[in-house]
């Protein structure tokens, strides 16, 4: 970090390439998964890593937000997409959020990941995961999903990063998909 730093300054990177991770993997033009793609024993362990973190953030999700607003609206507007989780991994936060909210339908939650994630989510073959709709996303571009009621941001991605998320306003709390709610991680 200190050579990153010495060579861009203390702020926050403003692109997807020259980034900490693709600075010290020596290909600092090169966005993060870009060089996760070109090496697949680094690929398994940030993907074995972020389960480990995946794993712990359910229980805390569903502990933390009150989602029986979420079920009376998935009732109210059956045609609305109940739930996006953006960067959602193998789908542990919706499981644990409908297992605690089971009014929400498994088949209005909608899994978004990057195409190597979604293949290997439906590779596995859980049969709840069955229902969900399952979308492969890039996060940088415009949310293809519309109308949602609860977007929930990549992982890792603050208040401060909501003004790089094309389909969120500067504010983070409001989303340009006309979300009822924009629902930060913790």
């Amino acid at each position: 970090m200190a050579d990153f730093f010495d060579k861009y300054g203390r702020k926050e990177p403003q692109a997807l390439n020259h980034i900490p991770a693709s600075f010290a993997r020596g290909q600092p033009e090169k966005p993060f998964f870009a060089i996760l793609a070109e090496d697949p024993a680094y690929l398994k362990r940030f993907t074995d890593g972020m389960a480990i973190i995946e794993g712990m953030s359910p229980a805390v999700t569903a502990g933390m937000h009150d989602f029986s607003w979420l079920v009376k609206k998935a009732e109210q507007e059956p045609e609305r997409m109940a739930f996006v989780d953006v960067g959602g991994g193998k789908g542990q936060c919706i499981l644990t959020i409908h297992q605690k909210f089971p009014g929400i339908p498994l088949h209005r939650f909608v899994l978004q990941d990057r195409p190597e994630v979604i293949k290997a989510v439906e590779a596995s073959g859980g049969s709840k995961m069955a229902e969900v709709q399952k979308v492969p996303v890039d996060f940088y571009v415009e949310q293809p999903i519309k109308g949602m009621h609860a977007p929930f941001p990549p992982r890792g991605w603050s208040q401060a990063h909501a003004n790089q998320v094309p389909w969120c306003t500067s504010s983070g709390d409001v989303c340009t998909t006309t979300a009822t709610r924009w629902l930060p991680r913790f």
